[in-house]
């Protein structure tokens, strides 16, 4: 529709011009005025037509809720270029004006709001809009849109009323007057309509701020919690100290991180719902994160404000999209999963083709044509391994050097070509590959693109009825939300269409909470397993383990965890504490009940105290499941305190010799626990000894990780000063 609107506008404009400059009574022309709109208006239907009849062969997911955009776009913007060649007609002024005003709105538009705002969305009198960024599926349709697009029937008045004044028509001014009024005050007030989202409109809205030596965090002060902030603040300048290091330079001027509670927020405030991003053309430097992606996705963020250090003069970026997104990956910390070169050597794209030809396509990825049009997990990973690989080799001074204009020969003697050959026969020679690296690559380097999918941007009705279910759910309103999915189940219970399946799992979880288990049992037994879904296959092994079916349970958790990958360590350990759990339905019982933290930590307390397994080996699944909700609910010494407890009971599973996913995992609970509650020292005693254990048993990628949060205790310890508030 916003392509659309642009061919609108200039084929409604000249075609109204004609109409209007060839009436040689210009000045009686003003019942002319509405035949011509009409006429433009009804021709909107031929584009409606033939979209409607491409549903027979084009798959359209969104028909009725697209259909509102017809209207909205190209017809607004048909009415706003029949007004405007009225308006020029009135005046004698040619029409070549008409398409220069034309070019500069849809220029300028998104150049002021993208260029000049910390925002993802623009809005325009021509094409009506872009909503967000492409990478969002689920795009933001804001209130600002529509508020917009009444400033452009504003226009539209103003150009008409004033082509009627001038023609006679129109005697009194008061009615321009009005319109004028209108328009001031809707740029007067375009913030808060929506329009715009300035950076001091931002900061009202996030109304939090913690400063660091580096950094202005702004966040939602009533939805936050403070000691998470001071945690973020840590995160912010340890990762900042680490990439001054690594590239040798510091960022000029305040970082400012917008950390938003949740993606309805950032997209209702900046048009981006997922796409965690770092305008670096921007004045300020800054980053726009969700709360929960601080320790995965602000590292990469970051990198790109230290970029803008030495990228290309005004948009401070590099021309080779591939060296800007593949040293964000490169400086990326360990996640304890497979690394770029990993994922790269392992991968079926590296081993199926000759070196020439991953050469020849990894130096095309460099591009923004080749990044964007391929796989954006091949894109990020591949350009990701190669600037390793750069920076390792080669050192980060010829890498800033090369950046701006991706200048390889100059800088390197080589071309991209010939360096991608060099990092070809790198990887051939890797020494040693993580036994899921294969199975990772080909699972996530098989995700189709936003343009090889069909409706990447549609959401079924049945999983927005499911989410809302899901809403009463957490609510705690289980009545209502097992209405809710009985409604949206209806006659869908074992149906095996996957739009369904967040619906038949939400039903489960209602039931259970609701301590209805027979009939969870009965309805998800009669499933096949593909059908049943891991999601599907612990819910029946909860139900099985709350009617007192250990056997069947332990067998059913035992089968969910081994789907897991092996770097899913966390994963991993929580399904074998809930298989040694299974024999114990009133512990199960609390773990899937949608009380309160507060009220579920209570009740597991009061289930240890009645068995009285405080001592026993038996106590060690509950004062686990104890530690994990007091964690939850930010009781960080509580938390701690219950983990150090099962590390005196012999042969529990925190003892070395007991289940190696729960017993390698218990010193990273506790090492995580001590940092959170502020012991620095006994953090780092649990750290060092973690290391240990991962390193004995061969697992380098997550001693890695535990290095990684080592290094951040050490740092801390001697940089308490940076973070403040």
């Amino acid at each position: 529709m916003a392509v659309l609107s642009i061919v609108v506008f200039f084929a409604s404009g000249r075609a109204a011009y004609n109409r209007f400059s060839s009436d040689f009574h210009v000045r009686g022309m003003g019942a002319t005025f509405g035949h011509v709109l009409q006429g433009r208006l009804v021709r909107l239907l031929l584009p409606w037509t033939m979209l409607t009849i491409a549903i027979m062969w084009a798959p359209n997911c969104d028909y009725i809720r697209g259909l509102v955009f017809l209207p909205l776009f190209p017809g607004i913007t048909a009415i706003l270029a029949v007004c405007g060649a009225f308006y020029l007609a009135a005046y004698e002024i040619r029409f070549r004006y008409f398409v220069l005003a034309g070019i500069i709105v849809s220029v300028a538009g998104p150049v002021f709001d993208i260029g000049f705002h910390s925002q993802f969305y623009t809005y325009n009198h021509v094409f009506g809009g872009v909503l967000g960024p492409l990478y969002d599926e689920k795009l933001a349709v804001r209130g600002g849109l529509f508020w917009f697009r009444g400033l452009t029937l504003l226009w539209a008045a103003f150009f008409y009323l004033a082509a009627r004044w001038r023609l006679g028509i129109e005697h009194s001014m008061s009615r321009i007057g009005l319109s004028v009024m209108g328009i001031g005050f809707a740029y007067l007030f375009s913030a808060y309509l929506g329009f715009n989202t300035p950076a001091w409109y931002l900061r009202t809205q996030l109304s939090g701020l913690w400063r660091t030596e580096h950094f202005s965090i702004h966040y939602d002060a009533d939805r936050e919690d403070v000691d998470d902030v001071e945690r973020w603040a840590v995160d912010h300048e340890y990762r900042y100290a680490q990439l001054r290091d690594r590239l040798g330079i510091d960022v000029t001027g305040r970082i400012h991180s917008y950390v938003y509670p949740d993606e309805s927020v950032r997209a209702s405030l900046t048009g981006a719902r997922f796409t965690s991003v770092a305008p670096v053309w921007l004045r300020e430097p800054q980053v726009h994160v969700l709360a929960d992606q601080i320790g995965n996705v602000f590292p990469h963020e970051l990198a790109h404000v230290f970029s803008r250090e030495f990228g290309m003069p005004v948009v401070r970026a590099s021309i080779s999209v591939g060296l800007v997104e593949g040293l964000a990956v490169a400086t990326e910390p360990p996640d304890g999963r497979p690394s770029p070169h990993e994922l790269v050597a392992a991968s079926a794209l590296f081993r199926d083709s000759t070196d020439e030809e991953f050469a020849e396509r990894m130096a095309a990825t460099l591009s923004a044509g080749g990044f964007w049009s391929g796989r954006g997990a091949v894109s990020y990973t591949v350009s990701g391994s190669f600037v390793t690989y750069l920076l390792d080799n080669y050192g980060v001074e010829s890498f800033r050097e090369a950046y701006p204009y991706g200048s390889f020969q100059p800088v390197y003697g080589k071309s991209s070509f010939e360096l991608a050959l060099e990092w070809v026969d790198f990887l051939a020679s890797v020494p040693a590959i993580e036994r899921s690296a294969a199975w990772r690559a080909d699972l996530t380097f098989s995700i189709p693109s936003l343009f090889e999918r069909s409706c990447p941007h549609w959401e079924p009705p049945e999983i927005r009825r499911a989410e809302r279910a899901a809403r009463l759910f957490d609510e705690g309103l289980l009545i209502q939300a097992l209405e809710a999915y009985e409604d949206l189940l209806s006659g869908k219970l074992v149906s095996e269409d996957d739009a369904y399946l967040p619906g038949r799992i939400g039903w489960g979880r209602t039931m259970l909470a609701l301590g209805r288990i027979e009939p969870v049992v009965d309805t998800l037994r009669s499933m096949p397993r593909e059908t049943l879904s891991l999601a599907g296959t612990a819910l029946l092994a909860d139900a099985f383990a709350l009617s007192g079916e250990p056997d069947s349970a332990r067998t059913l958790y035992e089968w969910v965890r081994i789907q897991y990958p092996l770097y899913a360590r966390e994963a991993r350990a929580v399904w074998a504490l809930r298989k040694i759990t299974a024999v114990y339905p009133d512990l199960v019982d609390v773990l899937v009940s949608a009380d309160t933290i507060q009220v579920r930590r209570e009740r597991l307390a009061s289930v240890l105290v009645e068995r009285e397994i405080e001592t026993s080996r038996v106590a060690v699944p509950g004062l686990l499941w104890q530690a994990m909700l007091a964690a939850e609910d930010r009781e960080w010494s509580d938390a701690l305190a219950s983990v150090e407890r099962t590390f005196s009971i012999p042969g529990g599973p925190c003892a070395i010799g007991s289940d190696a996913n729960i017993a390698l995992r218990c010193s990273v609970w506790a090492a995580v626990y001590a940092y959170r509650a502020g012991d620095i020292d006994r953090s780092l005693a649990y750290a060092k000894s973690a290391i240990d254990d991962f390193a004995a048993v061969g697992d380098l990628a997550e001693a890695r990780v535990l290095l990684d949060f080592q290094s951040k205790l050490r740092w801390l310890e001697k940089n308490q000063s940076v973070v403040y508030r």
